[in-house]
């Protein structure tokens, strides 16, 4: 299978690609190169997957603990196929019930940054959840595979963003 990221082209045969899978998800399958993974689509549907321009306004942002696409993959054909993300080795969920409360405090603080940030661009955080985090000393929230541009005002996205936060932290 071939990847063009940045003008650079990957070839992978299926053992090489079986080698590096990580994990699957309901539309992509994540692969690790290097110090990336690369989420590639499985499925078409373009309504429930992060497109290539939001792709490309997340790629825009700095953030510290909000995974955000790094750099954008196409298929042979130039077709958006997926996108890379910063590689994190997590630990044990578990192990996060072993962090100091200054320290939690800490992490759910540069969380809520990167939401506020992203949230006054008007980013929604659809699918916060159980699944889409990693932790390993740092709490990493890792799939940004729903979020979406919305047409709602800065102050609501903020306050739908909040709450999905809230319900992250006391479900987790």
């Amino acid at each position: 299978m071939s990847f063009k990221i940045d003008n650079q082209i990957y070839n992978f045969t299926n053992e090489e690609l079986n080698n590096r899978f990580e994990g699957s998800g309901n539309e992509s399958n994540v692969y690790k190169v290097n110090d990336e993974v690369f989420k590639i689509y499985t499925t078409h549907n373009q309504k429930t997957r992060l497109d290539e321009n939001t792709s490309k306004m997340l790629m825009k942002f700095n953030t510290k603990r909000i995974l955000l696409p790094r750099r954008l993959i196409y298929d042979e054909n130039e077709n958006f196929i997926g996108y890379t993300l910063q590689y994190i080795q997590g630990y044990s969920k578990e192990n996060i019930k072993m962090m100091k409360l200054d320290r939690l405090i800490e992490e759910l603080s540069l969380i809520k940054n990167d939401l506020i940030m992203l949230s006054e661009n008007k980013i929604d955080l659809a699918d916060l959840c159980y699944d889409n985090y990693l932790y390993n000393g740092n709490i990493n929230i890792i799939d940004p595979g729903s979020y979406e541009i919305s047409n709602n005002s800065i102050k609501n996205v903020k306050i739908i963003n909040k709450e999905r936060l809230y319900y992250f932290i006391i479900d987790n």
